[in-house]
Parts: C-alpha cells; structure tokens; sequence
C-alpha cells in the first residue's frame, strides 16, 4: 500500500491511483469530524482521572517573604516594635480530604461518561468508513456511466458516418442524416453532464476524506463483487445489539444518568471532612548589630533598676559600673546567633487539625 501521509510539511499526499481501503484510511486520519470526537476521548479521560482524585486528600503549599521598615508603632502613648529594619519568611503546607457519598460516586460516573464517548467514537469511526465506502461506490457508479456515455457516443459518431454514407450511396435521404446529427449532439450532452456528475462525486468523496481532490484524474481501483449474505435477519439484529456502538453509548449514558441521580441524592447525606497544617516563619533584623546592642541594653537595664531599687530604700549606688558592663564574645556570639534564622531556620508553628 502506498503511504498516504508524507511531505515535508506533514499534508496528506494522494495517490494517482485510489483503493477503497486507501480512502477509509485518508479519511480516519484526516476527517475533521472524526477528529472532534477523538479529542473527546482525551478529556473523557482526564474528567475520570480528575473525579478519581478527589478521593485522594489535596496538599496546597506556600511560601512567602516580608519587609518592615524599623520604626516604632505608637499605641495609646506606648511605644512598640523595633527601630531597625526586619526583614521575614514563611512556608505552609496544607491537606484537606473531604469523603462522602457524592465524592465515593463521581469515578463511576466519570468511567461511564468515558465509555459512552469511546463508544461515540467508534461509531462515529464506523459512521465513516461506512459512509466513505457509500461514496467511494456511487464513485465508481458514476465513472462506469461515464465510460457508457463515451461508448454510446462514439456510437452515435459511427451512426452519422453511417448516414452520410447512405445518403451518398442514395440509399438514405438527408433528414436521416439530420436525425443522426441531432442524436449525435444529445449524445455529446449526455457525455458532458455524466462527467459532471463523476467531478462532483469525486469531490464529494474527497471531502468525506477531509483531504483537497488533487489536480489531474483520479483513478478509483477497487471492484466490488456481489456475493449472497448467509446471515439471517436475527442473528444481524443481535450481532447490532451486542456489538453496536451507538447501542452500548446509550447503555453507558443510561448507566452515567443513573449514578448522577446517586450522587444528587447523596448531597443531602452527612461529609467526612478532615483537614491538617504544618508550616513555620523567621523574623531577623537586617542590622545584624541590633541583638547585640539589645542584649547588652538589656544587661545594663537590670544593673540600672537594681540602682534605682537602692536609691529608693537610702542605700549608695553606682551608675557608672552599669555603663561600663559589656558582653562576652560567647554572649555576642550567641546574640547574633539568634539574627541567623533567614529564609531557612523556620520556628515552627503549632501543629493545626
């Protein structure tokens, strides 16, 4: 068999010559129709594959970073926040599982829906080869009417030769020459439109083939013989029963209708709804100086409070020695330490379900 889908821009070439079975095959790879509900099929199956996973839990992550200018908010008078710029990061993950009838039902529903369009599919296949092969015969009917016109018409050629000679010979008179004329002319009419009809034949074939009719003559190939069916009525009926594919889509589209009404009815039944969070978040200042000065500030206001607490009761004190306190190298170190946590050193937050 010769290919039938070639070029460099992947256009169907085709054939001079044209076999039935070369047409069918044109026309599954190239009907646009056909094609239509082949795309079908690939979203059946992405609805069954998507109505199977919501059974299955959702996970939704995030992931996000934050900026703050180091100035105080002023609440009722107070003071709050630090003065040096921060800068921040956060990451979640979330699960979320909701069970009940309607979700446990719609992967039934789904599969049958996907049935149903791989049946319409194939029927639409078989629609096709059927009715390209339909075509494809009236084809030929109107090419073997077209070969018939030229013979009568070359006959009706050598009946006017045969006129004229009889005229000549004055065996003939010349209305007989006129009434071979005019047949002649009917004749030639009735080539002209039975190639008409097998131009227009021919297109409608090409078009079934989703292809453009090449230019030049297309020769058809394929003979059919005529052969007796030994099948009886009955068993043509079951075999359509059984193997039919418009039948078995309606069967699957019954069987979808019915899990739809489950699943409507299922709507009002209680849900199963469980869901869980894990995530955490840093929070460093961008001064990596200001834990140190924080610290030590805060080494130095306890020594100044005990010095205010003697002062009160009487007793001596001595601010200087608090100014003169300092932090250890371990201290600053552990100080800063602690500025380190950005983007990675999350502190995690309470587990949520």
């Amino acid at each position: 068999m010769m290919p039938l889908l070639a070029g460099a821009q992947g256009a169907p070439v085709v054939p001079t010559t044209l076999s039935v079975e070369q047409a069918v095959e044109l026309a599954l790879a190239n009907n646009p129709q056909l094609r239509q509900s082949l795309n079908a099929r690939r979203s059946a199956a992405a609805a069954t594959r998507s109505a199977r996973g919501l059974i299955l839990p959702s996970l939704n992550s995030s992931a996000g970073a934050s900026w703050r200018e180091g100035r105080q908010q002023v609440f009722n008078g107070i003071g709050f926040g630090a003065n040096a710029n921060t800068i921040g990061s956060s990451a979640g993950i979330n699960a979320q599982l909701n069970w009940g009838a309607e979700v446990l039902l719609q992967p039934r529903s789904a599969r049958a829906a996907e049935r149903a369009v791989e049946s319409e599919a194939d029927a639409a296949s078989q629609l096709l080869r059927t009715t390209v092969t339909q075509q494809y015969l009236i084809s030929l009917q109107a090419q073997a009417r077209a070969v018939l016109q030229d013979t009568l018409l070359e006959s009706a050629r050598l009946t006017v030769e045969l006129a004229r000679a009889r005229a000549a010979a004055g065996s003939a008179t010349s209305l007989d020459v006129e009434r071979s004329e005019v047949a002649l002319g009917q004749q030639r009419v009735q080539v002209v439109q039975a190639r008409n009809t097998l131009a227009i034949e021919k297109l409608r074939l090409f078009e079934n083939l989703g292809v453009d009719a090449p230019e030049g003559t297309i020769a058809l190939t394929t003979s059919f013989a005529v052969t007796p069916v030994a099948t009886t009525v009955g068993e043509l009926v079951e075999l359509a029963r059984k193997g039919n594919p418009n039948v078995i889509a309606r069967r699957d589209r019954e069987e979808a209708a019915a899990v739809n009404q489950r699943i409507a009815r299922a709507q009002y039944l209680p849900q199963l709804s469980l869901s869980a969070g894990y995530g955490g978040f840093t929070n460093v200042f961008t001064d990596n100086n200001f834990p140190v000065s924080q610290a030590l500030l805060g080494r130095q206001s306890s020594c100044f409070q005990r010095n205010t607490v003697l002062q009160i009761v009487g007793q001596p004190s001595d601010a200087a020695t608090c100014s003169a306190i300092t932090l250890t190298p371990a201290e600053i170190a552990a100080a800063r330490s602690t500025n380190s946590a950005f983007p990675f050193g999350l502190t995690r937050n309470p587990y949520n379900v």
